[in-house]
């Protein structure tokens, strides 16, 4: 699997000047000529004089470790949290969109099933038996056996080795189940079914003290309750450091979800009481056997846990052979509170459910894919929705936002994501275009070239040559430096990385991804894309967002039909709806 890991070239960073020359012209939509003079000169004093001290040094730090963004980018981006991870860090999903999962008649067997399914490719991740790709493979090591553990100022992970448990909850009491049999194999699909079955018969009330809420809570408020939580008890320290060192958390809940959008934000908040989303991997499964996942972000990027679920699915649909029940034990974690404990936990517990109130999320299926966009040979269905998206903004706000859309860099060492800055001068074009009276040809024209311009940036972006990693990582340096650079004292700065809109594209697959919305007023929108069709994962702030995610939902289907007529109309096609 790693084979290639060592042949990956390094992190390419690029000149200053040209860096800093993209990063200028990315801001032309969003800034006024005032403020474009103003950026101009903060270039020139960057350039002029210590910006060249900071690249330089960054070169050397690149040359030492091939990757000069690895050694910031878990604790400065993700670790450094200091609010509810589940909104700020983590992301989530659904294990199939809408269905149960496969061949399961419960839930009890649905969570046997994929619990099986994930064990054995974390077989293949340990012996490392994937197949080997020019890509940096190194993520498929941290999936599992990891937890995030708060702190005050910053949190840290831990890594047990060799985890032998799952840690299940349920009502919220929390047991261990053991991963694998006494010579280290895996145990029966039937066997994992009947250890939750076990789990069940065994939490038919609930415990008043819902401990896995904390997880949810800010991360300095967990830290010390959890500080305190060790102190008083050396059981209470051995159980937490039990959960810790699982291979990964499941819950099962006795709830049932018909509308894909109400199950997407169960898995994302719910209760928060019953999923312990410290963990890198956290499963849930629900009455009517759907399922969804949280993650911890710092490790591994979506796209490798996409792949496992992707393998479980395959897996049990192909049909796993269930075997025999055999013989096993399961453990009950007791934890002891004092009344201040118990205070803390109160108080808590309005704090994550005010939390919890203020998002909303919608999952929407729209009815371009892969197939319309190959069909008008104009652009890819990438770029066909993230111009849906910038349209879909217009139209509301007549502007169009800044956008954050992830790009993938594992073609490099130790490579993981840049940003691909999707609002350009095209987009505001093409958007000020198709809402004029403008006759088809020329709106055609405005949207290959707004993709045009979208797909290069992406290829560039996946080439190690975008924009806001490299400046991220001077502005790193510089600080380690004790530099203030001019570039990064300039409002622009800020005001261009507030991402209103949030996005990521997580492939073809036939379910939903999420994720927090980046700011209060911004939304976050994760799709996936299938041939006949793509799926909108949406969240937003209630409290001050300006659109809800029905809305932005509604706004991007009326954006995409009025794109797709545009192209259409050009090839004497009928129009849409």
């Amino acid at each position: 699997m790693l084979v290639n890991e060592d042949k990956l070239p390094n992190l390419p960073l690029e000149p200053l000047e040209l860096t800093l020359e993209k990063y200028y012209n990315s801001l032309a939509p969003i800034l006024s000529h005032h403020e474009l003079s103003r950026t101009q000169k903060a270039i020139q004093d960057t350039l002029k004089f210590q910006g060249p001290q900071v690249h330089s040094a960054l070169k050397q730090k690149n040359a030492k470790f091939r990757n000069h963004m690895t050694q910031w980018w878990a604790d400065k981006t993700y670790l450094n949290v200091r609010d509810s991870i589940a909104v700020y860090s983590n992301f989530y999903g659904g294990i199939n969109y809408d269905r149960p999962f496969p061949g399961a008649r419960d839930y009890c067997e649905a969570a046997g099933l994929f619990v099986y399914g994930a064990l054995k490719y974390k077989h293949l991740v340990d012996w490392e038996m994937l197949q080997p790709r020019k890509l940096s493979m190194i993520q498929y090591k941290k999936m599992f056996g990891i937890s995030r553990i708060p702190g005050q100022k910053i949190d840290t992970l831990k890594t047990c080795q060799n985890p032998l448990n799952i840690a299940v909850l349920r009502n919220n009491q929390i047991f261990l189940v053991p991963a694998y049999d006494s010579e280290g194999n895996l145990f029966s699909p039937a066997t994992y079914t009947q250890m939750f079955r076990k789990v069940v018969d065994h939490t038919h009330s609930k415990d008043p003290y819902p401990l896995a809420m904390m997880t949810y809570d800010a991360r300095p408020h967990w830290a010390e309750f959890r500080s305190r939580m060790q102190s008083i008890s050396p059981q209470n320290a051995q159980n937490l450091d039990l959960v810790d060192s699982s291979v990964f958390s499941v819950s099962l809940s006795d709830k049932s979800f018909e509308d894909v959008s109400e199950l997407s934000y169960d898995i994302y908040m719910g209760e928060a009481t019953d999923k312990w989303i410290d963990k890198s991997l956290h499963v849930v499964f629900y009455q009517d056997c759907k399922g969804g996942f949280q993650s911890e972000h710092s490790s591994a990027e979506g796209i490798v846990f996409k792949e496992m679920i992707e393998y479980a699915n395959n897996l049990a649909a192909e049909g796993i052979e269930r075997g025999e029940a055999s013989e096993f034990s399961i453990q009950k974690l007791s934890f002891e509170y004092d009344e201040a404990l118990k205070a803390a936990m109160k108080k808590a517990e309005q704090r994550v459910l005010d939390e919890c109130s203020n998002q909303q999320v919608k999952v929407a299926r729209l009815p371009f894919g892969n197939d319309f966009c190959k069909g008008t040979k104009i652009m890819t269905a990438d770029s066909f929705v993230q111009l849906s998206y910038q349209l879909a903004w217009y139209n509301n706000f007549g502007e169009v936002p800044p956008t954050y859309e992830t790009a993938i860099t594992r073609a490099f060492y130790d490579g993981r994501t840049d940003n691909v800055r999707v609002c350009s001068k095209e987009t505001l074009a093409m958007c000020k275009l198709l809402n004029s009276n403008t006759d088809n040809e020329q709106k055609l024209e405005v949207i290959k070239k707004a993709s045009d311009v979208h797909t290069n940036m992406t290829k560039m972006v996946m080439r190690g040559k975008g924009i806001d990693r490299p400046l991220w990582a001077h502005m790193c340096q510089a600080e380690e430096m004790g530099i203030e650079l001019p570039i990064f004292k300039d409002p622009a700065w800020e005001k261009s990385r507030r991402f209103i809109l949030s996005t990521s594209n997580f492939g073809n697959f036939d379910t939903f991804f999420g994720y927090g919305a980046m700011y209060p007023e911004g939304i976050a929108s994760c799709y996936t894309i299938q041939n006949e069709a793509s799926i909108h994962g949406i969240s937003n702030f209630k409290k001050e967002g300006k659109l809800n995610s029905s809305q932005w939902a509604e706004s991007i289907d009326s954006a995409s039909k009025q794109l797709a007529n545009v192209i259409h109309s050009a090839h004497r096609l009928p129009s849409f709806s």
